[in-house]
């Protein structure tokens, strides 16, 4: 029972994981404008996950765990360059 509620704790992670970064990356491509976003932020969160994706391969952590890790570093990414598309230019 208890390797069962683990289970799906971890399938229940993994999905918010990896769609937790789509309703911004949706919200950029619609509106096409980017002001309103920190910048900075991303990029710290983009150091955050690289950082940690480092720790994951040094610890040996395995397949599933460094595939999140980086299945998520690309929507950052992903987030960094809508951003900096439709950032608009200061006058």
């Amino acid at each position: 029972m208890k390797m069962m509620i683990f289970n799906a704790m971890v399938v229940i992670q993994i999905v918010l994981s990896l769609t937790s970064y789509l309703p911004q990356i949706v919200k950029l491509i619609r509106r096409k404008k980017s002001d309103d976003i920190s910048l900075t932020t991303w990029i710290i969160s983009l150091l955050d996950f690289t950082t940690y994706q480092v720790l994951l391969i040094l610890g040996d952590a395995g397949l599933i765990l460094n595939l999140i890790n980086a299945l998520q570093i690309i929507q950052i990414v992903a987030v960094i360059i809508l951003i900096c598309l439709y950032r608009e230019k200061r006058r």
